[in-house]
């Protein structure tokens, strides 16, 4: 890459929880037995892709359902092609309840509880498939593909190991990789087929209790950057310093590099036009220890922090968005504007200075808005281009109390 007002981050919270069902570092034991030794070119795992395995140490894929190829019933045949839309997961505060919601972005209307997907799950959109990181109470956790042609039928399974809380899905080399939080790095799987390949184990750059904390992922072309937490667990959360940002090659899925940051408990990665990787940090909770900061392509080398919590006034820099060179924010619960140039911090935006957000959720869309939602879990937006804010009183997405996740479908 998450909304939770008692803790400094969904992870603190979630994990403490997971760390229930899985407190050891045998969370995907099945993975690849290579190790990385930190070096730049340190093998991941087997690169024979046909002894697929997954990290609940379950070698038989066949709870992985296959995708169709080319016959009448493959995703996306239907003559009702799915238009673009905002993917949403709304819940309510006790994680009771999860739905997927959404809203059409050509006239904003609501399809609302299309799908009960249950509590902590999160959505990703990719290759007009809709994919849920799903993570249950009892520990069963896995990948749950859907076609929005088929009214979000299940079209693949991806199982990811008891308790390995996944965390995020990217695209690249005709794979898939999924982020472990709790495992020992990324689990990798064919994106056509769905078929799990095998376990990136990153536990070479683990914290001291052996696990890396896998948690966002970004690419450019044919390299996954893959931003840790290194969580270490006591009487309470912290997080071990330095942060750090592994980039992998998915041609060949070994490490070309890792990257040590000023911020730790990293949290989200954008990758700029240029290459360049922002990557956030929420640092420990009441320390103003997180921020912004520029991975740069060519060198895999961090400038250092482009904008600091203590800048805006926070100690939980958390999610951004950029649009032509504007990042913005909500730390304090207000949006907030900076240059991503420089750092320079812009205030707040105006117009949206009376509206309290949920600061775990921005989105922007392909029209040029600022999505997110307000403490009453309506939906708001904004646009990019001319700053205006949508008058309204925002999107009614139903009972619920608030957005958990959110993403961008493109059909």
């Amino acid at each position: 890459m998450n909304v939770n007002l008692l803790h400094k981050s969904r992870a603190i919270w979630l994990l403490s929880m997971l760390s229930l069902l899985c407190t050891a570092p045998g969370c995907g034991d099945d993975a690849s037995d290579e190790t990385p030794s930190g070096d730049d070119d340190t093998a991941q795992g087997d690169d024979d892709s046909s002894s697929a395995s997954t990290p609940s140490g379950d070698d038989d894929t066949s709870e992985s359902t296959s995708t169709p190829s080319g016959d009448d019933d493959s995703p996306g045949d239907d003559d009702s092609e799915a238009e673009a839309q905002l993917l949403v997961i709304t819940e309510k505060w006790d994680y009771s309840s999860g739905h997927l919601t959404t809203v059409q972005l050509d006239d904003d209307s609501v399809q609302p509880d299309l799908l009960e997907v249950g509590a902590d799950t999160t959505v990703r959109a990719h290759g007009g498939l809709v994919y849920l990181l799903v993570r249950d109470w009892e520990g069963t956790h896995s990948v749950s593909v859907r076609d929005p042609n088929q009214a979000f039928a299940e079209v693949q399974n991806i199982p990811t190991g008891i308790g390995s809380n996944p965390q995020d899905v990217a695209f690249a080399s005709g794979k898939g990789y999924v982020s472990l939080n709790n495992g020992i790095g990324v689990l990798v799987f064919e994106e056509l087929t769905g078929a799990p390949i095998k376990t990136l184990d990153l536990t070479a750059y683990a914290d001291e209790d052996g696990l890396p904390d896998a948690n966002a992922l970004a690419v450019d072309g044919t390299t996954l950057y893959v931003a840790l937490q290194r969580a270490v667990y006591g009487t309470s959360v912290s997080y071990a310093s330095p942060g750090m940002v592994v980039a992998i090659d998915t041609r060949t899925d070994l490490v070309l590099k890792n990257i040590p940051t000023l911020g730790t408990n990293l949290w989200e990665l954008y990758v700029e036009p240029s290459g360049d990787v922002l990557a956030s940090s929420r640092g420990d909770y009441g320390v103003q220890d997180g921020g912004l900061e520029r991975i740069i392509k060519t060198t895999l080398t961090t400038t250092g922090f482009l904008i600091t919590e203590a800048t805006l006034e926070s100690t939980d820099f958390g999610p951004f968005v950029v649009w032509n060179g504007i990042g913005y924010c909500a730390p304090n619960n207000r949006l907030e504007a900076f240059s991503t140039a420089d750092g320079m911090f812009l205030g707040d935006v105006e117009g949206a200075e009376s509206i309290s957000i949920q600061r775990d959720q921005l989105l922007s869309s392909s029209d040029g808005r600022l999505w997110f939602a307000d403490d009453s879990g309506r939906m708001r937006n904004m646009s990019l281009d001319d700053g205006e804010l949508d008058a309204s009183s925002g999107i009614d997405l139903g009972e619920y109390d608030y957005i958990y996740s959110m993403d961008l479908f493109l059909p």
